[in-house]
This record gives C-alpha cells, structure tokens and sequence, in this order.
C-alpha cells in the first residue's frame, strides 16, 4: 500500500512521540524512585559551583523535577495536551543542551545523572542525547497537534493526575524508607564479605560470575547454576577482587587501619548504621542506637556503626562512646543504602533488608522482649509494592483510553435497540 504524505507525517509524530515521550518517562523514573540518589547529584552541582542551599529546597527540586519530567513524558507518548506539552519539553531542553554542553566542556561533574543511577552515560553521550531529543521536540512543536491523542480530551487530566500520584507515592517511599527498586551496587542479596589475599604458590583458581549485575566469585568446588554468566578467572596467589567499585568498600579504625575482614561478620546477624555525614545527623539519634545496639545484643547479635565526615573523630568519641565505630567514604555508605542515617542487617554476611531509621521514633526499641525478634516489625520495602503502584496506574490509563470506546458502544447498541422498537416493520423485509 502506497503512503500518502499525511501518513507519513501521522507516523513520524508518533515515532518522535514515542522517542522522546519514553526517554523522559524513563529519565523521570529513574530519578524518582531514587530521590536520595538525585538529591545527592544537585548536592554534585553544588558544592562543583560552592553553593549552598537548604535540604528542604534539594528535596523538593529533586522530587518535583523527576515527576515533571515523567509526567509530562506520559502525556506526550498518550498524546494528550498536544499543544502545552511539546512546547513545555522544548522549554525544559533549552536549559538542558547549554548545561550538558558545559558539563562537557568544563566536566564538574562526571556524568549529568539525566538517568540517576539506573544508567550512567558519559557527558559527550548526554550532549548527543540531548541534540536528538532538542531537534525531535522542535518539530513536535510545529506538528504535534496534527496527530490525534490517545485520550478524549475531556479526561486528559485523569492521566495527569494519576502520573502524578504515582510518582509522589513511589518517591515518598523512596525517600522515606529505601528505593522500591535497587538497582545499586549493594543489593539485597549481595555479600560485604571479601577473601584476604592468598599464598602466591597456590595452584587455585577463582571464578567470577555475574546475575542481575551483581558480581560474585566462586571457587572451583562451588560454581553457580547456568543462571549466572561466566565473567573472569583470577590466579587465587594474586589480589582477589570483584572489581574496583566492589572493593572501594572498607572500614577504617580510629587509627585508619582497614579493618573491614575484622569487622563484617561471616556468622550471625549484624546490624550496620550508616550514617554518610555525621555533621548534619549530629548527636540527635545517639539515644536511638543505642537501645538499638541494646536489642541486638538479646537477640544474640552485633551492631556496628558506620560514619562519614567524623574527621576530627567529635561524633565518635561522644555519641559513639562505648559503641563499635568506624569511618568510610561517604559515596560508599550511600551507595550501600539511601538515607541520612540508615539501617542494614546482615545475615553471615549477606545483606538481609535495608531501611532509612528516619521514620523510626528514638524510643522504638526501648522495651525489648527477649522472645520476639524486634526487627521483624520494621516497615520494609517490597518490589511488591512498585508491582502494585504500576498495575494500578496503567490500568487507570487503559481504563481512560478505552472508556470513550465503551461508552459509543452501549449508546450505539442503545440507539439500534430503539430504531428496533420504532420501526419493527423494517425487519420484515
């Protein structure tokens, strides 16, 4: 079949629609359900330029920003708001080409994080990007109202309004517990635990094997099933090591040994508290931790602090005192879990679950039953829950699409019926 002009152009508005409408979408989700890691990127863009601003404004720019972006993304790929949208995207871009484009010049900082830390993408790749998105919405501009919507557009803010509360919800928990989706370097399931180094004359080898994009090595006597894929093989006498961004992580004493073997434990439950800078959690949850460390201690494990930013030792030697305290790079305390002070337990090693004490109150864990493992009962995230909120918001969006559709088919078979009625002669011939 031969396309006409006017199919041509019907097509490539949809493609353009799809192109930049997804890619939005994807950046604004990846950002959202993460705030931590988006407010930890402005916190990049800050301290590269020496500004300042409050917490309160980072969070809000960090969350606002993601569902503005996701929101209207949703809106161009349904088609709705054809005129409003393209130009609102277009407006966004004119902020974001000069920006990646100085990011690539001057590199502040070492990506943009336009996909949080979903996916990281070099600067020259982000400037590309941004060329392609910038001459795509310039002509959605002109010709996006050519092309019809997806939704009638009387029920055009029902999808805004449901991407909108799709994003709060996923970010609220995300900032307010961990992310419902983790996608990081320390998941739930991966080992803080590292072989030492091994004697040189040992005719061993290890094998490194990755799932999910997590890396773990195995010996030769316990390989793992064809689910995992096969990645490298280290001599056992040399440096065992996962990769650069696995063994960045590592505990230091007070006297900035690397005591990290020592301090993981490979047996039992043991409990961490990160804190990624202890200036700004100040001695405010020391009451907390301590009735925390109290309740590991009945149920027959440890607790061990991990802090950021205690350069002159200050947090140690008063709200630590008497507790098992280490330093670590704050990039690795956040990349491990989300929060200005988290909690993580470990099971012989192996991360158990993950959660921001933020939400937890100072006296949660004063009155112990030796009986009842007082951990059960903390509120902890569940893909679940992401499974849930997604189910819910495309069956709206389905539901808003298809409606129209239903509502002409019951008046349709209502109108015949009627003809029917009025004019029964009509079928006798």
């Amino acid at each position: 079949m031969k396309l006409t002009r006017p199919k041509i152009q019907l097509f490539i508005i949809w493609a353009l629609r799809i192109l930049v409408g997804a890619t939005f979408i994807y950046s604004g989700f990846s950002k959202i359900i993460d705030p931590w890691g988006f407010i930890y990127k402005i916190q990049d863009y800050l301290n590269a330029w020496d500004l300042s601003i409050a917490s309160t404004i980072k969070v809000t720019c960090a969350i606002g920003l993601s569902s503005a972006e996701f929101c209207v993304g949703a809106m161009l790929l349904l088609g709705a708001y054809r005129r409003i949208v393209p130009w609102v995207i277009g407006a966004t871009m004119m902020f974001m080409l000069p920006l990646t484009f100085y990011i690539l010049i001057e590199n502040p900082v070492e990506d943009c994080g336009c996909f949080g830390d979903l996916l990281v993408i070099s600067n020259s790749a982000t400037f590309i990007k941004n060329i392609i998105l910038t001459v795509a919405i310039i002509f959605l501009i002109i010709k996006n109202r050519y092309a019809p919507s997806l939704i009638t557009p009387a029920f055009q803010w029902i999808p805004l309004a449901a991407s909108i509360a799709f994003c709060l919800g996923i970010g609220f928990i995300g900032y307010r517990y961990q992310p419902l989706l983790d996608f990081r370097q320390y998941p739930v399931g991966s080992t803080l635990l590292y072989e030492e180094e091994k004697d040189e004359n040992e005719p061993e080898f290890s094998y490194i094997y990755e799932k999910e994009g997590i890396r773990q090595y195995f010996s030769v006597d316990s390989l793992p099933d064809d689910t995992w894929t096969f990645v490298d093989r280290l001599q056992t006498g040399k440096e065992l090591q996962i990769d650069d961004q696995a063994r960045s992580f590592a505990l230091y004493d007070k006297y900035g040994d690397d005591v990290t073997n020592e301090t993981i434990s490979s047996d039992g439950l043991q409990m961490l508290v990160l804190i990624p800078n202890a200036k700004t959690i100040g001695y405010s949850r020391s009451y907390f931790i301590r009735t925390l460390n109290n309740a590991m201690n009945i149920i027959g494990g440890k607790l061990s602090i991990i802090v950021a930013g205690d350069e002159d030792g200050s947090w140690r030697e008063n709200a630590g005192t008497g507790l098992e305290t280490f330093t670590a790079d704050d990039a690795v305390i956040k990349e491990i879990a989300r929060g200005e002070i988290s909690l993580v337990l470990l099971r012989n090693g192996i991360i158990q679950w993950k959660t921001a004490a933020t939400p937890l109150p100072s006296d949660y864990f004063d009155e112990i039953d030796p009986n009842i493992n007082p951990l059960t009962s903390i509120p902890l995230n569940n893909v679940r829950w992401l499974l849930s909120l997604s189910i819910i918001y495309v069956a709206i969006i389905i539901d808003i699409i298809l409606l129209p559709w239903i509502i002409k088919q019951i008046f349709t078979r209502k109108n015949k019926k009627k003809d029917v009625t009025l004019h029964p002669s009509s079928q006798t011939h």
